[in-house]
């Protein structure tokens, strides 16, 4: 095992994902920023801010247009390029973000934490919509990609703790 200390020691870093760049990217909470890791350990960490606002970002995901898509607790969605420019969208009011997942279908797909819905946003448009009202019964906190354009998903209290599957 080797670790690698990130520079913001209070940083408090969540999720994680391969970029398309050959690079780790991960999410840190407490530092509001967006840490890139080289194969070799070298970390780079990117402030995240909306105006004159540093947000927090808590979900990280490569999405269907190989660029790092991002979900922030202050109910914002980042696209991340390589280089860690970043764009700020907002296409869903009062959004408490949960797993960001690629579809075949060329859209970001979401679980909301405070919803039992799954949600989809068109890159190419930037529309949002609640696709999943009715899918699921309970919270999902984690959701990944599956074959034949479906997901699978963690789900916990109130309707007991399951995994499910969503064909979309």
């Amino acid at each position: 095992t080797t670790t690698f200390p990130i520079p913001t020691a209070t940083s408090t870093p969540s999720e994680i994902v391969r970029g398309p760049d050959g690079n780790v990217w991960f999410t840190e909470q407490n530092a509001r920023r967006i840490g890139r890791i080289t194969p070799a350990g070298v970390i780079t960490e990117f402030p995240i801010v909306a105006g004159s606002t540093a947000v927090t970002p808590n979900e990280i995901a490569l999405g269907p247009d190989n660029a790092l898509w991002f979900a922030t607790v202050e109910q914002h969605l980042g696209r991340m390029a390589a280089d860690g420019t970043y764009t700020l969208v907002s296409p869903r009011p009062q959004a408490n973000w949960g797993a960001l997942v690629a579809g075949e279908d060329g859209a970001l797909w979401t679980a909301l934490k405070a919803d039992p819905l799954i949600g989809r946003y068109e890159i190419a448009t930037g529309k949002y919509a609640d696709a999943g009202k009715g899918m699921i019964t309970g919270f999902t906190t984690d959701m990944v990609a599956g074959p034949d354009r479906t997901f699978w998903y963690v789900q916990f209290e109130p309707e007991g703790n399951k995994i499910g599957r969503v064909k979309y």
